[in-house]
């Protein structure tokens, strides 16, 4: 019969293998463990598993190093224990003897082979992070393109709003000035409202007669002097209209340049000299000035008077107009230079 210690040193090389198995599952366990704490920031969470990935290669360099160990242990003592199995079995035949050899082969074997599925497994292990790495990169690198895309779609909005609300400016510019220039070259008018407005103030001098003169030439002044017209007529005035007359008469002899004197303009108003009269023409002048419109009592337009005489008349003429805004343009144009 074998020895009875075949027992112990045939058992004791187990316990070497379930001690690489328990440092197997420490090492899995604490990358769980690691791995599975709250979540962090994605740099701090990159060294983090850095960090792991070192630790997991040193304790695969030291569990491979301690497999390798028990391996050699094994073919140590069940090199031995086959041998004096092997010898007991040629004295007499016995299953013990057997069976230790046949254990001794498998467990050194089972672990040899363990030892190569460990280190077949590790450099998959390693390709496996490799291929994370490259994954994660990919996804980093298209998140940042990502990023990029969106940050430059953000600024070409940006540019295009900022584009949109140039040219609405400029449009609105553009439409000030129009309108600006329309207010300046625009024709002098009565709309109804204003006609009926002053007739109603004028009414008080009902049955004054009025002569209205304009510039044949002006067909601006013609049009206002025909508002005018009406606007006397409802106040049932006695509106005469002038035969067309010349703003200015020609010399007889040519003048030097800067002689002759500027165009009137605006409206020019005189009276004969009778209190109504002059209240009538006093009165007419403001009306229209408070509407915006330049004009003036003017002695120079006397000479009217003796165009069909009557004893009592207010004379008018409509000349050109002034430069700028009138009316209604030149009280808005007053209203916001104030403010």
């Amino acid at each position: 019969m074998a020895p009875k210690h075949h027992q112990g040193s045939i058992a004791w090389p187990l316990t070497f293998l379930h001690l690489g198995g328990y440092i197997s599952l420490l090492v899995t366990s604490g990358c769980q463990n690691s791995v599975g704490q709250q979540p962090m920031d994605t740099s701090d969470l990159l060294v983090k598993i850095a960090n792991l990935e070192s630790s997991l290669d040193r304790f695969e360099f030291w569990l491979t190093f301690a497999t390798a160990l028990l391996i050699l242990g094994l073919i140590l003592v069940c090199g031995f224990e086959i041998r004096e199995a092997i010898a007991t079995l040629k004295k007499e035949w016995s299953w013990k003897p057997l069976y230790v050899i046949a254990g001794g082969i498998l467990i050194t074997v089972g672990v040899a082979a363990e030892l190569a599925l460990q280190f077949f497994a590790s450099s998959q292990q390693t390709a496996l992070r490799k291929a994370n790495h490259a994954v994660v990169a990919a996804f980093q690198k298209e998140a940042a393109d990502a990023r990029e895309r969106a940050s430059n779609a953000e600024e070409h909005t940006a540019q295009i709003e900022k584009d949109e609300a140039q040219l609405r400016k400029d449009k609105e510019d553009e439409r000030l000035a129009r309108v600006k220039i329309e207010e300046r070259v625009a024709w002098r008018k009565l709309d109804p409202k204003a006609q009926s407005e002053i007739a109603l103030h004028l009414s008080r001098f009902a049955k004054e007669p009025v002569l209205i003169a304009y510039n044949p030439n002006d067909m601006e002044a013609l049009s206002f002097a025909s508002d005018i017209a009406a606007t006397l007529h409802a106040a049932e005035w006695e509106v005469a209209i002038a035969e067309p007359v010349a703003v200015q008469s020609l010399r007889e002899e040519p003048a030097a340049f800067g002689a002759n004197r500027p165009l009137s303009t605006g409206v020019l108003v005189w009276r004969s000299d009778d209190e109504v009269s002059r209240k009538a023409a006093t009165a007419l002048v403001e009306q229209l000035s408070l509407r915006g419109f330049d004009a003036t009592i003017s002695p120079e337009q006397k000479g009217l008077l003796a165009l069909y005489p009557t004893s009592t008349r207010v004379v008018l003429t409509v000349a050109h107009k002034p430069n700028g805004a009138q009316g209604e343009f030149k009280l808005k144009a007053h209203k916001t230079n104030n403010h």
